[in-house]
């Protein structure tokens, strides 16, 4: 009878090199798909930080862009408004922007009278935009002031447009720069006639007193046959009130009008808002920034010209208005990323933040409004 062949098999020996083999395989592909997991994810971050940024972006973008839509061509983009003793006091102003102030946070009432007066200058700017809503769509007419040689709460315009009864409208006289005024429709003016009435009785608040308007403005006769009549709606309108909410983590680019309670948030992850804009103070069309005198740009980081460091966009002077507005915004991680060392960069006249560990991204943009234009 032949012998049986020894059957063969892996000693103890081999199976420990072999599970030492295995293992060291495993160990590298885990690591791998460790650090493949760790870059996606990163990225993944820095995506959502980006599409953040460019969304929201796009919304200021557009939000300054549409400034001062339907005041025509009203100096600095502000209508006064009659305040019991003169046409100033409440206004409706297109663009307003605070410098080191969380509109958000801050617990003074709207618009601050100075920016002394915000209760959060935490280093974020905020800013406040107004146009007329799609309803009003601004109706223009001729004025024609014949009528008011003498007080009265009636002055024609060549058509009546839109306007209705209960109607608030702003006079514009686009050969001067006179102010823009505002006035509340006290009667309906479509009476069928040729020549539009445009009643606007003084016992109808913001009316002034008397009926006539013209003794309380510029100018021999206030506003000349050949203005404007603008139809701002059946109401006052509210600004867009637009600031960074820092009471909440991560900080969030935040809107509303008149209730901070029901703010919308535009974008997550925004930690800081800086602005800057600019007037052309020498008329030579080009917008100067340099560390001297002849710095046309307010809030950025050398502030030298005479406007810089007040409230509100209105600092330009007589018959200037804003030129060009430069919005930079911050992006931060939702949560912080191990191995990440930043800290949020020094900005327009904003200094360098503390070190942590949370990444960062920057945009800027610079936007030149549309509707705020220049009237001589």
């Amino acid at each position: 009878m032949k012998p049986r062949a020894r059957e063969a098999g892996l000693t103890l020996i081999e199976l420990m090199i072999a599970v030492l083999l295995a293992s060291i395989l495993t160990a590298g592909v885990f690591n791998l798909m460790i650090g493949q997991t760790r870059t996606y994810d990163s990225q993944l971050k820095a995506t959502v930080k980006q599409e953040n940024l460019a969304s929201a972006m796009e919304y200021l973008q557009r939000q300054i862009r549409m400034a001062g839509f339907g005041f025509g061509g009203c100096p600095n983009g502000v209508i006064q408004q009659w305040n019991g003793s003169a046409f100033q006091g409440t206004t409706q102003v297109a663009l307003q922007i605070f410098d080191n102030c969380s509109l958000y946070q801050d617990t003074s009432p709207y618009p601050p009278n100075v920016l002394a007066s915000c209760t959060a200058r935490n280093g974020t700017d905020s800013f406040a935009v107004l146009y007329t809503s799609d309803a009003a769509t601004a109706s223009l007419g001729v004025i024609n002031l014949l009528d008011h040689s003498v007080a009265s709460a009636n002055f024609k315009a060549s058509t009546c447009g839109d306007i209705q009864d209960n109607d608030y409208i702003a006079l514009w006289d686009p050969s001067s720069a006179t102010p823009c005024v505002m006035l509340k429709v006290t009667k309906d003016p479509s009476s069928g006639k040729k020549d539009c009435k445009i009643q606007h009785n003084p016992s109808t608040s913001p009316n002034p007193p008397g009926g006539s308007f013209k003794t309380f403005i510029g100018g021999k006769d206030g506003y000349p046959p050949g203005s404007v009549v603008l139809r701002l709606g059946p109401s006052t309108q509210t600004p867009i009130k637009i600031s960074i909410d820092s009471s909440v983590n991560p900080p969030r680019l935040v809107q509303w009008r008149a209730d901070k309670t029901k703010a919308e948030v535009i974008a997550e992850g925004i930690e800081d808002m800086q602005i800057s804009y600019a007037c052309d103070l020498n008329d030579d069309g080009s917008l100067t920034e340099v560390p001297s005198s002849t710095d046309e740009w307010a809030y950025n980081v050398t502030e030298t010209w005479a406007g810089a460091g007040t409230l509100g966009a209105t600092t330009c002077g007589t018959g200037r208005n804003i030129r060009a507005v430069r919005i930079t915004l911050v992006g931060r991680s939702l949560s912080p990323e191990p191995g990440v060392t930043s800290r949020r960069p020094a900005l327009e006249n904003r200094a360098v933040g503390a070190t942590d560990n949370y990444a960062r991204a920057v945009l800027t943009a610079t936007v030149k409004p549309r509707n705020i234009m220049r009237t001589q």
